[in-house]
């Protein structure tokens, strides 16, 4: 075939045929209209296709060979193309493209007579097999180029006179063009014929000829209509769509819609046995045959040939009577006509063994599917008690069970394509029963492939096991349970069912096959062996075949058809193979609801024939399982739908005791709540609480705010709360709350109420308010017991004004109330109670100053009465709190946190507390203050010393030469000048003296430097002051020398004399503060300043190294 030359490209290409250029052929003379085919195409448009059934006639022929990954096949296609309805070039589905791979294909025209023109089968072999496949009359000695005048490819042009038979038949006639053949291409995922761009017409006599008939204004006739007709031949390669060891062998091979409709399929023999071990192997065991079937069903014609070895055994109905050996030389295969499908779908396996199991009336005889992965959802609707329709089931838990179940890989290793699949409700220690006012049935439905569902022992098995209606097995009627074995103990085994052993070399006729006298028959039988065998079998066979066997069935054989199932008896989901064609991608999905009773088992109610409902037993929650699932996940969902509002449901994990571990429960619910469990279920109790007395309403009223139920806390109602119990003690906990940064400005602050619940049967809740003379807020945090959530319900009270003289008891003590809450507490058996709540209370514009000093504390006010209130305020390091007002007896002050205590609280006492909180300023760290004090003290301490060294050497060289000359110094009035051998002088001392004279007074030392100022210390006189002042100038610096000299020094400092007696006063009270007693003043006499100096240095020094350890200790000083 050419290439084809339109934009769609063909899959495979095949090598060029020659080209042709001649124009337009000359037409030929045909006898009669006749002879045109009497087809009549349908016409359709679908989106600008042409939509035309143009194939009359399919012909499949193929083998597989072992290994492959799939199946060659040749589809062979006889075409009528209409010339009234079809355009040339236009193009036409086939069949859809799926999976299938064109490798090549061929077109070859056909005369009136259905009759192929003539060919080279050498060129054309595969149009050779076409025109035998197609049961075409023999082919034409004409060519199609000849008939209709075509050139050759050298361009020469026959004669009008016929081809000699010769020519006719030689090896090398050359295939049509696809010019006016067409070809066949993929086009929209859809394998497509492409008409040619050229239809040969008759010879103009013909056409003279029909013109000189009278015109006609009817519509032509059937046999009248022009169409021209081709055979097409498709080679294809079909890849497996499922293999095993989970799977069949799956072929689908997508067809032509036709009505003719023929195949024949060569499958590759099983492993094949020796004749020496054919002939010492059992009877049962045939290992060279395959159990075949096809989609739809194939009709095998009759053969003349039968082999004894060949024929069939029993089958299932939907996977027998489609095999075939006849026209195999080796293996077997599938041949027969099938009627009208988009596609057939072959499907071969390896054979199961026959199971029988004794004791089983009218089972469904449908094998087993398999699930890789199950993912349920079960949800519980728990309506109340109930009571089961069977009276000899105790009182229980009614509920509405719903159940989703999602399967992916849904698997099956044979042929059969009606398949079940088994679902069970399980109910660990429970009894499961029907409800006595609901329906005693399940709805189940079901997605793609879902067919419908069984329960139990079918009543509808056909009288003709062999109708194709069905997949029943026609011995199902012989399968028996074994002694001993109760349909409540299976649930996760499965028991292989009654399964028939099918050939694919059988004949069309078997008694094996022909309907049983009665169905209900126990263990009827052609063979007497044959359920021996069977059964012997089914135990044998190995664990991983058991999905693929009926599981077990669903009653016991004392059970009539008039007797209602368990819901605890596995339910049979009916699903089609066909629809879930990949094993590794089909997902099947099916649902499951009903209404049941459950309760649970009490060894020690059944022993004495106790049928009433124990409220505190816990009743395990049911779950359904697909029971031939790989893996199974399913998570259950518990709704609180009793209705009633005295009932809770406690629901606890499935494991631990209730009464002992406090991990055991999981939560309560309240109507209209619900939670969601494990995969492992969970447990719930049922609870009832009596309806509420006067006592519980009493509280409750206060809530309601009406005058004449807030205001009687001496009534009978209250005397009613009196006989409850007390709460024993109300531990508080007032924690306020600061701002990053700062202290808030607002009254913002958490409370924490920890109480025992007081147990009472005529409190079925507890009610506590809040009282307060400001606007504030109450937000609830939680509410716990014992680690359990509460339901908690609260509500803003509105205020209602009181009428005339009467004391509204919302109004009591200047206080309005700000909330109400209410805990419901009837299924509470004790345990302490942890409310948490925040007050918030946001202040009026140009207030907030006030409100962030003074906290007006909420506090509740309980119905009942309180034995001891202890509060407990919690705050910072640097936050001062001081209660300013509060009605609390007992206080227990401190400066971190205060307690107030409180005995003998009555009914509806409204604690009042305000509080006063203070930042606290900050302080220095104490290491910084000791840090600088001893700093400091060693600071004085070494200036002390310092100056008290000084002075006392000042004191022993000056004092002395005062008292010499104090006389001469006052009353001399010329100037003496004396050299001093000393090289510096460096302190001047000004004083004030009575004499006018100056006078320069210096102790000489001798080989020694020293730096020495003249001191005086007059003695104090009596004598008054001369109102005559002197000034006494005292050298700085002067040379060393032996020898006096006459020049005399220039005062570097000048010194204003005062009045003596001023002087002397001044000077001792110096003295006296500076005298160390201690001190020996000959000693300090002989020691310089310079020594001294450095003695102070190095104590200081030393201090100092000291200072440094301690202050790093225990880390070395650096």
């Amino acid at each position: 075939m050419p290439v084809p030359t339109t934009n769609t490209p063909l899959r495979n290409h095949r090598p060029l045929s020659p080209q042709y250029s001649a124009a337009t052929p000359i037409r030929t003379i045909s006898s009669s209209t006749s002879n045109y085919s009497a087809y009549t195409p349908t016409v359709t448009h679908i989106g600008g296709v042409q939509k035309l059934n143009v194939v009359t006639r399919v012909a499949l022929e193929g083998g597989a060979k072992h290994g492959d990954d799939g199946a060659s096949i040749k589809m062979f296609l006889k075409l009528s193309i209409p010339l009234d309805s079809a355009m040339p070039g236009t193009t036409i589905p086939l069949f859809p493209e799926e999976n299938v791979k064109i490798l090549s294909s061929q077109l070859h025209p056909l005369d009136n007579n259905s009759a192929p023109y003539n060919f080279s089968s050498t060129v054309s072999p595969l149009l050779h097999r076409a025109a035998k496949a197609l049961n075409l009359p023999a082919r034409s000695a004409e060519t199609f180029q000849s008939v209709f005048g075509i050139s050759h490819a050298n361009g020469s042009t026959p004669s009008s006179s016929r081809m000699s038979k010769s020519e006719s038949n030689s090896e090398m006639i050359p295939p049509v063009d696809e010019h006016y053949t067409g070809q066949i291409l993929v086009s929209g995922y859809n394998v497509s014929y492409i008409l040619p761009k050229s239809f040969p017409s008759q010879s103009r006599s013909f056409e003279d000829e029909s013109y000189s008939r009278p015109t006609r204004s009817r519509r032509p006739s059937i046999s009248e209509r022009q169409a021209v007709q081709f055979m097409a031949a498709i080679d294809l390669w079909v890849p497996y769509v499922s293999r095993p060891p989970r799977s069949p062998y799956l072929l689908s091979i997508p067809t032509p819609r036709c009505l003719h409709n023929h195949i024949k399929l060569r499958i590759f023999p099983p492993n094949q046995t020796s004749g020496s071990a054919a002939s010492l192997s059992s009877l049962e065991d045939e290992g060279g045959t395959w159990d075949l079937a096809a989609d739809p069903h194939v009709t095998r014609g009759t053969s003349k040939r039968l082999a004894r070895s060949r024929s069939f055994n029993s089958f299932a109905d939907d996977e027998s009577s489609d095999s075939s050996t006849a026209g195999f030389a080796d293996g077997c295969g599938l041949q027969g006509t099938f009627p009208s499908a988009e596609r057939i779908r072959i499907r071969w396996a390896a054979p199961s063994k026959s199971v029988h199991i004794h004791g089983i009336n009218g089972r469904d005889g449908r094998r087993r599917v398999g699930a890789k992965q199950v993912k349920g959802e079960m949800t519980c609707v728990i309506r109340g008690r109930g009571l089961s329709v069977d009276s000899t089931h105790p009182k229980g838990i009614l509920m509405d069970v719903h159940y989703t179940a999602t399967c992916s890989g849904v698997w099956f290793p044979g042929v059969a394509t009606l398949l079940g699949m088994d679902v069970g409700l399980e109910g660990k220690g429970s009894d499961i029963s029907w409800a006595a006012d609901s329906p005693a049935q399940w709805s189940v439905k079901g997605g793609v492939g879902f067919t419908g569902y069984d329960v139990g022992p079918s009543s509808t098995i056909p009288t003709n096991p062999n109708s194709r209606a069905s997949s029943f097995e026609s011995n199902s009627s012989n399968g028996q349970v074994p002694e001993g074995l109760a349909p409540s103990n299976h649930n996760r085994l499965n028991v292989p069912n009654p399964e028939s052993r099918s050939s694919s070399t059988s004949s069309t006729s078997s008694l094996l096959r022909a309907p049983l006298p009665n169905a209900n028959v126990m263990e009827y039988s052609f063979e007497g062996s044959g359920s021996s065998i069977g059964s012997n079998a089914s135990y044998s066979s190995p664990p991983g075949t058991m999905s693929s066997i009926p599981s077990l069935p669903a009653s016991t054989p004392s059970m009539g058809r008039g007797t209602t199932t368990s819901p605890s008896i596995p339910i049979t989901i009916h699903l089609n193979m066909n629809d879930l064609v990949h094993p590794a991608k089909n997902v099947f999905t099916f649902t499951i609801s009903g209404t049941i009773v459950v309760a649970p088992k009490s060894p020690l109610s059944r022993l004495n024939n106790d049928k009433e409902f124990k409220a505190l037993d816990p009743t395990m929650l049911p779950k359904f399982s697909v029971l031939a699932a790989d893996s199974e996940s399913t998570s259950t969902l518990v709704r609180h739908e009793v209705d009633a509002l005295n009932c809770v449901i406690e629901v606890y994990n499935p494991t631990g005791d209730i009464y002992r571990d406090a991990q055991a429960k999981k939560t309560v619910l309240r109507q209209g709540g619900f939670t969601k469990c494990g995969e492992d279920g969970g447990r719930i109790v049922l609870k009832y609480r009596d309806e509420f007395s006067s006592a519980a309403s009493t509280s409750s009223s206060v809530a309601n705010r009406t005058h004449n139920s807030v205001r009687a806390p001496s009534t009978a109602s209250s005397r009613g709360l009196r006989e409850t119990s007390a709460i024993p003690r109300v531990d508080v906990t007032v924690c306020p709350f600061t701002e990053t940064g700062g202290w808030t400005r607002q009254q913002c602050y958490g409370v924490a109420l920890k109480f025992p619940v007081p147990v009472s049967k005529d409190l079925s809740c507890l009610e506590f308010g809040f009282a307060s003379n400001s606007t504030s807020k109450v937000k609830i945090i939680s509410a716990t017991v014992d680690g359990v959530l509460v339901d908690v319900s609260s509500e803003e009270v509105k205020k209602v004004e009181a009428q005339g003289n009467v004391t509204d008891f919302d109004s009591m003590n200047g206080r309005e109330w700000a909330n109400w809450v209410k805990l419901d507490v009837a299924s509470l058996q004790g345990g302490d109670l942890v409310f948490e709540y925040v007050v918030k209370a946001t202040s009026d514009k140009g207030k907030g100053k006030a409100l962030g000093e003074f906290l007006d504390v909420l506090l509740p006010t309980f119905p009942l009465s309180i034995n001891k209130l202890d509060v407990k305020i919690e705050v910072g390091s640097d936050t001062i709190v001081s209660v300013l007002e509060t009605n609390l007896e007992h206080k227990v002050l401190g400066l971190r946190g205060n307690r107030l205590v409180h005995y003998s609280l009555t009914e509806f006492f409204s604690p009042r507390l305000v509080l006063s909180a203070k930042r606290q300023p900050e302080q220095r760290s104490p290491r910084i203050r000791y840090f600088v004090l001893s700093w400091i003290l060693i600071i004085l301490a070494a200036v002390w010393n310092t100056r008290s060294t000084r002075l006392g050497s000042i004191n022993s060289h000056a004092l002395p030469s005062l008292a010499n000359y104090s006389d001469s110094v006052f009353t001399a009035e010329e100037t003496v000048t004396t050299v001093v051998s000393t090289t510096t002088v460096t302190a001047t001392t000004t004083m004030t003296a009575t004499t006018q004279a100056p006078a320069t007074y210096c102790r000489k030392t001798e080989d020694s430097q020293t730096q020495i100022s003249p001191s005086y210390f007059p003695a104090p006189s009596s004598e008054p002051a001369s109102e005559e002042h002197r000034t006494l100038s005292a050298p700085t610096q002067a040379k060393a020398d032996t020898h006096p000299h006459s020049e005399d020094p220039q005062p570097s400092t000048t010194l204003s004399v005062t009045p003596m007696s001023s002087l002397s006063h001044a000077w001792h009270t110096i003295y006296s503060g500076f005298e160390i007693p201690w001190i020996n003043r000959d000693f300090a006499e002989s020691i310089d300043v310079k020594t001294k100096y450095e003695a102070v240095k190095q104590g200081v020094a030393v201090l100092w190294r000291y200072m440094r350890t301690i202050y790093h200790y225990p880390l070395e000083a650096p």
